[in-house]
């Protein structure tokens, strides 16, 4: 999942400045322009629905109220994962934001790469803090159970795909580095097209590579 060219791009380890919030485990350094993961924690995606709760923008909307334009400071502990943003710890006055989201009940402990806060998310859910005290759904069962996106047909020749980070929208055509691998999910909103031109007058670029 990680990679060794992220540690090469990033000889600095500690970033701070004012955060924006993407989602409940993602934020952006403003005056960095890099987008960090917090590790070790998995909060609802942005969509998930817990029980007819909006879970995943109840998590963002509390890290908001936490930390958004407040200055951060983040320190990168494993490199990128697969979106491009950097693995970190992030802190605001002096605090774990990470923890205090699983603390709080609006993230889980992302098990499956770190046991930091293992403890805390028990404590949160026998104390029914934040969305515990509810159904809180696992973020990597909701995203298993969406709908994988069909393979694009024989006819695809130019492929739209949105950015899981910044929800620009892209295009890809044959030739180009991710072409092969890039698949389209008509539930976000991607889509075929039949021609460069008609991509960029619905209003999408083309990938750089």
């Amino acid at each position: 999942m990680m990679c060794g060219a992220a540690q090469a791009e990033l000889p600095v380890r500690n970033f701070a400045a004012p955060a924006t919030v993407i989602d409940g485990d993602t934020i952006r350094l403003v005056a960095k322009t890099r987008i960090f993961r917090l590790h070790g924690i998995d909060a609802p995606e942005r969509d998930q629905m817990c029980e007819g709760t909006p879970c995943g923008e109840l998590a963002r909307d509390w890290l908001v109220d936490l930390i958004d334009g407040d200055a951060v400071r983040c320190h990168v502990v494993d490199g990128k994962d697969r979106y491009g943003r950097f693995i970190a710890k992030c802190y605001h006055d002096a605090r774990d934001i990470g923890a205090m989201m699983v603390q709080a009940g609006y993230a889980r402990a992302y098990l499956r790469y770190s046991n930091d806060y293992a403890l805390l998310e028990k404590e949160a859910a026998l104390n029914n803090r934040g969305l515990w005290a509810g159904t809180f759904g696992s973020p990597a069962d909701h995203r298993a159970a969406k709908v994988q996106p069909a393979a694009a047909p024989d006819n695809c020749v130019v492929k739209g795909n949105i950015s899981p980070n910044s929800e620009e929208k892209i295009y890809h055509v044959a030739g180009q580095q991710h072409y092969a691998k890039v698949s389209i999910n008509t539930r976000k909103g991607e889509r075929c097209f039949a021609t460069e031109r008609d991509a960029r007058a619905a209003g999408w670029r083309k990938a750089r590579r």
